[in-house]
């Protein structure tokens, strides 16, 4: 027999008889004649001389194959035969007659070769080593010639070779036992599995009876581990191809493309392999049942991959569509198989793979779960049959309820249905009471009491997204009775979903408290944001356990048992910052939340400053200025403060620590101050004092600063510049404000002037209308129609108006104490009496012609002129800074004390130009954010310019518009446009708080597809409104700019699924809404446009791009004070203001 004894037994090839002579010869003599044969072809002269014909040529043969069956011991001969096979078969030197009977030669020589495959027994180690090489080089020549030569191959040689190849490989793999080399089977098996399963796909074999024979032998060699690892990359690139066959270009290989994993030590090159398309569909079905049901498998580590191989090949399925850069020349982006389909293929597998419960077998039946869960959370354009629906449902039901020993399978379910609820799948919320109950067991402790089979991280992260899903539905479906499942475990005990709320915030809260992973802090906290909106209109103690917990982890983190990045103390402040507008809200369900929060808050940063602890001075400048900013931000939008008085006292106690000079005495404790958290305590002080109850201001909170300047005013009273720069007076205050004074004319007839002063520091600009006041402030001035000002006569309001009455000569009093008690003579000398008597003559007379002239009042009135007083007018000042000059005086700025923090600023054209730059200067953090909308059946088009080109969009979309921020006008528009004017869209939704504007740029709104793609080039945030259900690839629109997209997909009238992307390559998250959550519509708009601000923001700060314009307007003021303040002397401060102005021009 001149091939391998057990090719007869495993296949229909038959030894001839008319061959093989030399197997009954004695063995030296036989191995001496092949020695002697062999050497002799291997001189090629010789071969060609001495094999002139196709007798000479089956004789040499017959010599020549025999030695393949020698002991190892004579490899020399063995591989001189190897030698002169392969120059044959490659056709390279070979005799002429060979050509004549090529094919029964190229049959005779695989036949041949076969021999050294044959067991060897007792043979020392160092042969087993050269049995082993010599195998190699056989198989490389059976490789080489199907690669090379496999035309030349009849249908009647493949299946003579294939046959071969069959019982080689079946006297390897299963007849073990049988042979002392174990090694020689423990390294070839991969190889000659490799060579079996090339050979078999390159022949396109259609024959059923060969096909057949391959999967009765192959199913005998499942109990070795190669052969499964085989067989599943083989299905991997098949599947691959056929994928490719059935989608198009964008989707698979375009050749059966075959990576196996090399042994050690080994280096395996891909099979590459170009078949027909009817024969790869053909070939993949065959080979999928080539080894039967894998459930069969007896071994748990070949379970496990057969379990993996079915996993990948399901994995391909599902990616189907998911690479739009592959999609480019079709633009169009196919959808994946139906769920149905696949399980079709699979799905009993799996199915049975679940519902063993053989100990050891537990890792490949969690590679079941996850493959199943993967199916059933994929999008489905195809519900699922209820036969395949309740299966999962139950296999799922019985495995969490048994997690205490299945724990590798939790572990697969929660990690592989973290979307499961955003489904859409019938039926699906009859899991979350079994859900939450056993995501208690994985979330509110330390440690799991069951076996995970995952990071630990990776498994909390799962449970969160699920928890995530599920907030929205308690209050969405409210009174809706729950229908609970048989279990063991102890489900929650809920009627209806309304009751399921308490036991979903509670899971997300206590999570929070035993989470040690730095990413998953960060899903917790913005999750409990969520929960906060979810509930605003009840948060009852929500708002207590929240905030709480946010404040023990920013001020006590060490209780938390893990050294956290600073980043996420940083997201913990975004969080406490997108809770702002829920501030009433929280203060109303209990008083005492955020007094104590603010109040801890100034506590930790004075310990934060004058205890160092293991932070570094960046992260404590970071820590305190993120402190400062939650202080700042809580207390400028709600007016609660009034009511702590304490609070108020230690907020500046916080703020002395921060901005008080370091200490140079070496004996006091080093202090954590900076420059950087005293310029934080400085900008919390001036919000304290200016915003606390003035956000947002009466005109909106579009502006934190006054409208009124300088242009305003020339165009009120319709100045020239020169009479402007006359009434217009700058001075520096304290090297820290600039304060501009405008003497303005009265605006009407009966008004007085007034003073217009313009103040502007690091926080804005701030303008006062100053009148001066003498009059009451109640008094009402007369109506000047109804009074003649300049005839007094007849008022008898006038003092200056006598009228003349008659008297007598002198009043006779006979009871006057004087006349009675009183004798002349004690007042008057006797030696006067006779003068005495003189003036009493003279008094007669003159009483006497008084009398008469007065009895005349006709006459009196005519001869009597009244001597009025004079009203003086007010003075007309020529001087125009007069009143202005009364003010600054009046408040005490010109006062000795005072008046050296006062300095002139120089008024030149290049001063207004700084001051005017300096007013454009942003007050707050400035943002764009794009909003893209794409049409059902959109998510398939790789076209940007024809999503991008959408000029509307359905209902709620629009609705969505009219809720993400306020419709500003953009030619009336006085602040923050976000890069747009009114000849690119006449309105544009904004949004302001305190800190933070953004412009949203919506591109259904902007019409000239240049300008829209040219803002959104730069949008580093955008969200996506996706009316279209199918897997969101953002390739599909991401322009160059593009970093983080927020994708809206309404699952039904109720929620909305929230996709995030994020090509940052940061850790940092950016909520409240983080990747799958599911939100309710009346609350989408708010947490959308807090995600856009925030991931905005963090993006800039990412890039080095965030400064805060309070240190960029520090920066410049100081620039304008020290270029063009006046280093007057005092006399010389006093002696300008009475003086005209000296404008400087360019």
């Amino acid at each position: 027999m001149m091939f391998l004894s057990h090719i007869a037994t495993s296949t229909p090839i038959e030894p001839r008889n008319d061959s093989g002579v030399l197997i009954n010869f004695p063995h030296t003599s036989s191995r001496d004649i092949e020695q002697i044969v062999v050497n002799v072809l291997l001189d090629v002269e010789n071969a060609r001389k001495i094999l002139t014909s196709t007798f000479h040529i089956k004789w040499a043969m017959e010599v020549v194959g025999h030695s393949f069956s020698l002991p190892i011991e004579e490899h020399q001969i063995i591989k001189g035969a190897i030698q002169i096979y392969e120059r044959w078969l490659m056709g390279t030197q070979v005799p002429e007659a060979f050509r004549e009977l090529e094919n029964f030669f190229y049959r005779e020589i695989f036949g041949h070769m076969s021999l050294i495959f044959a067991p060897r027994r007792d043979i020392p180690q160092n042969l087993v080593e050269k049995h082993i090489e010599v195998c190699k080089s056989v198989i490389s020549i059976y490789q080489k010639m199907v690669t090379e030569r496999s035309e030349l191959l009849t249908t009647e040689t493949w299946e003579y070779l294939l046959n071969v190849l069959l019982g080689i490989t079946d006297s390897i793999l299963a007849n073990e036992g049988t042979t002392t080399e174990p090694q020689l089977t423990t390294i070839l098996t991969p190889f000659i599995l490799r060579l079996l399963f090339d050979l078999w796909l390159r022949s396109e074999s259609k024959n059923i009876e060969m096909w057949e024979r391959f999967k009765k032998l192959a199913s005998n060699w499942k109990h070795r581990k190669e052969t499964m690892l085989q067989w599943s990359s083989t299905i991997y690139g098949l599947t691959n191809r056929v994928l490719n066959i059935i989608y198009g270009p964008s989707e698979g290989d375009q050749v059966v493309m075959i990576v196996l994993p090399p042994p050690p030590n080994t280096t395996f090159q891909p099979i590459t392999i170009n078949l027909d398309n009817e024969r790869v569909i053909f070939s993949w079905m065959r080979i999928i049942h080539l080894l039967g049901n894998p459930n069969g498998c007896t071994n748990p580590q070949i379970f496990r991959q057969a379990m993996t191989g079915i996993r990948d090949c399901v994995g391909l399925f599902l990616k189907v569509g998911g690479s739009p850069e592959r999609s480019q020349e079709t633009k169009v982006l196919v959808d994946h198989p139906d769920g149905n389909s696949i399980l079709k293929v699979f799905g009993e597998w799996l199915f049975e793979a679940v519902s063993t419960n053989h100990n050891g077998f537990e890792e490949g039946i969690a590679i079941a779960y996850s493959t199943l869960c993967d199916i059933f959370s994929s999008f489905q354009k195809t519900p699922f049959k209820d036969c395949y629906l309740s299966r999962f449902y139950q296999y799922v039901i019985n495995s969490l309820d048994n997690f205490s020993n299945s724990g590798r399978s939790v572990c697969s379910i929660f990690t592989h249905t973290s979307t499961i609820f955003s489904t859409r799948l019938s039926g699906v919320y009859m899991l979350i009471p079994i859900y939450i109950s056993v995501m208690k067991q994985i979330l509110s402790v330390k440690t799991p009491k069951f076996q995970i089979s995952v990071p630990l991280d990776l498994l909390r992260k799962s449970c969160i997204t699920i928890c995530s899903s599920l907030i929205s539905v308690p209050n969405q479906l409210s009174n809706l009775e729950l229908i609970h499942v048989p279990a063991k475990t102890d489900i929650i005990p809920a009627k209806d979903f309304l009751s399921l709320k308490k036991d979903l915030n509670r899971l997300i809260v206590d999570g929070f408290s035993f989470e040690e992973d730095p990413f998953n802090a960060q899903l917790l906290l913005w999750t409990m944001s969520s929960i906060l909106y979810e509930n605003e209109n009840e948060l009852q103690d929500l708002p207590s356990s929240v905030i709480s917990s946010i404040q023990q982890f920013i001020c006590n983190p060490s209780d938390y048992q893990c050294n956290w990045p600073i980043y996420v103390f940083v997201v913990a402040f975004d969080v406490l910052h997108s809770l702002v507008p829920l501030s009433e809200k929280i203060h109303k369900s209990s008083n005492q939340i955020l007094p104590g929060m603010v109040f801890s808050f100034s506590k930790h940063i004075c310990q934060l400053i004058t205890n160092p602890t293991r932070l570094t001075q960046e992260e404590t400048d970071t820590k305190v200025c993120g402190l400062f900013e939650v202080i700042g931000d809580f207390l400028v939008n709600s007016q609660w403060i009034y009511e702590y008085p304490s609070i108020i006292n230690e907020i500046f106690i916080a703020i002395e620590t921060c901005i008080q000079e370091p200490s140079i005495d070496k004996k006091k404790k080093k202090t954590m101050q900076s420059e950087v958290i005293s310029d934080s305590a400085f900008m919390l002080f001036n919000h304290l004092l200016r915003s606390v109850g003035n956000f947002p201001l009466p005109i909106g909170p579009t502006r934190l600063s006054t409208l009124v300047d300088e242009t305003q005013i020339i165009q009120k009273f319709n100045l020239s510049h020169d009479d402007l720069v006359q009434k217009t007076r700058y001075f520096v205050h304290d090297d820290s404000r600039i304060v501009a004074l405008f003497e303005c004319p009265p605006e009407t007839e009966d008004e007085e002037p007034y003073t217009i002063i313009i103040i502007r520091d690091l926080t804005g600009r701030y303008a006062w209308k100053v009148r001066f006041r003498i009059l009451p402030i109640n008094f009402q001035r007369p109506n000047p129609n109804t009074i003649e000002r300049h005839s007094w006569e007849g008022d008898p309001r006038s003092p200056s108006y006598i009228q003349a009455k008659k008297y007598s000569t002198y009043a006779k009093t006979e009871n006057s104490i004087a006349f009675q008690t009183l004798p002349l003579d004690d007042f008057l000398a006797s030696d006067n009496q006779v003068q005495l008597d003189l003036v009493s003559i003279i008094m007669v007379n003159q009483d006497e012609i008084e009398e008469v002239y007065i009895s005349s009042e006709e006459e009196i009135s005519k001869k009597l002129s009244l001597i009025r007083t004079e009203r003086p007018s007010h003075r007309k000042n020529e001087y125009q800074f007069n009143l202005s000059r009364l003010f600054f005086s009046t408040v005490g700025f010109l006062q000795a004390e005072h008046v050296l923090s006062v300095n002139a600023l120089e008024s030149s054209e290049r001063c207004w130009k700084d001051i005017s730059n300096f007013d454009n200067m942003p007050e707050r953090y400035q943002f764009t954010s794009g909003i893209v909308y794409l049409h059902p059946g959109q998510n398939r088009i790789n076209d940007k310019k024809e999503i991008y080109n959408n000029t509307h969009g359905s209902q709620d979309y629009e609705n969505f518009i009219e809720e993400i921020g306020w419709k500003i006008n953009l030619e009336k528009h006085k602040g923050y446009k976000g890069e747009l004017s009114k000849e690119i869209v006449k309105e544009a939704p904004y949004y302001a708080t305190f800190q933070s504007e953004i412009v949203f740029h919506i591109a259904t709104e902007i019409q000239d597809i240049n300008n829209k793609m040219e803002l959104f080039e730069k949008d580093s945030v955008v969200i996506v409104w996706c009316d279209d259900p199918r897997p969101f690839n953002p390739q599909i629109i991401r322009l160059k700019g593009n970093v983080v997209f927020f994708v809206l997909i309404p699952l039904h009238s109720s929620f909305v699924l929230v996709r995030v992307f994020n090509f940052s390559g940061r850790n940092i998250l950016h909520g409240p809404l983080c990747d799958g959550i599911i939100v309710r519509r009346p609350i989408l708009a708010p947490l959308v446009r807090l995600s856009a601000l925030n991931a905005a923001k963090e993006l800039a700060n990412g890039k080095g791009l965030l400064i805060n314009p309070y240190l960029k307007r520090k920066e410049k003021l100081h620039e304008i004070i020290q270029q063009f303040k006046l280093r007057q002397s005092v006399d010389n401060l006093y002696t300008s203001i009475f003086l005209p102005v000296q404008f400087k021009k360019d």
